[in-house]
């Protein structure tokens, strides 16, 4: 069962939106009260403005989440392969109609009931929207994915996480994930230069770490490609068994070079920067530094072989913007729908400038790379 908890304890930012200001904004906004019970309304052929989605309670992590995917190319189409998942279609149904204009506000009523019919318990306090993505893309992939097929092995021997069976998606199938990517680690040992076999891992999310950021000034300014340096930084670590180093039975230690790169690049890549950090009294606090991000990015240098990869360049669709400090406040969304900037929060809908994006301290990101980008695993 997935059960959405408070996320202190995972170091996540936190949100909860006003109830007053809620209850004021609906009475105001007559609209709000029409929208249709599915939740996808009813497309205004004269209204140039994308919609907004109502917010039934604190769910500004839920809105900002759809609302940043609905700027995806990739995930519809993936959608649009999924016949047989009423997740999917919600889905589905749900990011199509965000990314078109339409005069009422939606709900993500329909697609929510489906994650409660699968489990899930949607609650009433502050969420993170990080934590609500990774598990929304593991039900997707665990309500397509059945143990038998695309040669998975059986559920027993599938790793498992919160108690549900995480499964993905192999690289080579139609059906991959557009978030699935895969990282290899490598390990070298610095005494006999033996190296171990490439350990792979999958991913949904990467997520990186301000280093040492509560010891940084808070108008430091860093950016995203410096802290991607230092994630993919290669580490010498000292009393590490070597297989090919220990004889007669006897294990021997030695300094050995651990690196990871980008093995499978996914076609749409989120980025989650994790902006908690403990104070000496264990009380977790936000980290406001602003971390500057392109609207391109190129992660060649960061993948397996980067000389086969020259071309893995992203394109900037989506922000989400956390407000307020680690215990509470308000997730907002830019996202790029064709060759407009637009700002979302819950049902306010509005153009915004390209500045106003680059400006902002993002707490997640998503790209996608172009088809002419797009290659398998390495």
């Amino acid at each position: 069962m997935f059960l959405i908890d408070i996320a202190k304890k995972h170091g996540n930012v936190l949100c909860v939106t006003l109830p007053t200001l809620t209850i004021i904004f609906y009475i105001f906004w007559p609209s709000a009260k029409k929208a249709s019970r599915k939740g996808y309304g009813m497309r205004g052929s004269s209204s140039k403005w994308l919609p907004g989605l109502q917010n039934a309670g604190n769910l500004c992590y839920i809105n900002s989440g759809i609302q940043a995917l609905s700027a995806s190319v990739h995930l519809p189409l993936w959608c649009e392969k999924i016949s047989d998942s009423t997740l999917v279609r919600e889905l589905n149904l749900l990011v199509k109609h965000l990314s078109h204009p339409a005069e009422l506000p939606a709900t993500c009523s329909s697609f929510l009931d489906q994650l409660r019919m699968r489990g899930w318990r949607i609650s009433s306090e502050q969420q993170d929207v990080h934590e609500f993505l990774v598990m929304m893309f593991e039900a997707l992939v665990n309500d397509v994915v059945k143990p038998d097929s695309l040669g998975l092995p059986e559920p027993s021997t599938i790793a498992e996480n919160q108690g549900d069976r995480v499964r993905t998606i192999p690289h080579d199938s139609p059906l991959k994930f557009p978030l699935q990517g895969e990282l290899g680690i490598s390990w070298s040992c610095l005494t006999c230069k033996s190296t171990r076999p490439l350990k792979l891992e999958s991913f949904h999310t990467l997520s990186l770490y301000i280093p040492s950021a509560q010891n940084l000034p808070a108008n430091t300014r860093l950016s995203l490609t410096s802290v991607l340096k230092r994630h993919f930084k290669e580490e010498i670590l000292d009393g590490v068994d070597c297989d090919s180093c220990s004889k007669d039975g006897n294990v021997r230690k030695t300094s050995q070079k651990k690196m990871m790169s980008i093995v499978a690049a996914p076609q749409t890549l989120l980025i989650h920067l994790n902006r908690t950090f403990w104070s000496d009294f264990g009380e977790a606090a936000k980290l406001h530094h602003f971390v500057s991000f392109p609207t391109a990015l190129n992660l060649s240098e960061f993948t397996y072989l980067p000389e086969k990869q020259k071309n893995c360049v992203y394109s900037l669709k989506s922000a989400i913007v956390h407000s307020g400090n680690h215990d509470f406040g308000h997730y907002i969304t830019y996202k790029r729908i064709g060759d407009k900037w637009w700002f979302t929060s819950d049902e306010h809908v509005r153009l915004a400038s390209l500045d106003a994006v680059l400006g902002s301290s993002f707490y997640v990101l998503i790209y996608e790379r172009t088809p002419t980008t797009v290659t398998s695993k390495l």
